[in-house]
């Protein structure tokens, strides 16, 4: 393979956006900052806390895996309705005035 393409195709970064909390799609915690950052993401991989450590503080308190997974994917999810919704707003002023165009012909 040439250089180019054996580069493009072996190298990733991987990035820690750490921050993502429960209400974050609302601005809780790093909120709407965090979620941009994934936004530019091509892909996103989940790593979660299963072990207790006293110095380690947690967020919710107390480790719970299910919970933290649960909590990262409901805000991925509203951010996603947020995205959604505002480009079909868009969409629709946008065939709204070709519609109004079409009716001045």
């Amino acid at each position: 393979l040439p250089l180019k393409q054996w580069y493009q195709r072996r190298v990733r970064a991987v990035v820690d956006i750490a921050g993502l909390v429960r209400g974050a799609s609302e601005g809780e915690g790093l909120g709407n900052a965090f979620l941009s950052h994934i936004g530019s993401c091509d892909a996103i991989f989940s790593m979660m806390r299963i072990f207790e450590d006293p110095d380690v503080s947690h967020v919710d308190g107390d480790v719970d895996p299910i919970r933290d997974t649960e909590t990262i994917f409901h805000e991925l999810r509203l951010k996603d309705v947020e995205y959604l919704t505002n480009n079909i707003e868009k969409v629709a002023k946008i065939v709204a005035r070709m519609g109004d165009k079409d009716k001045s012909c």
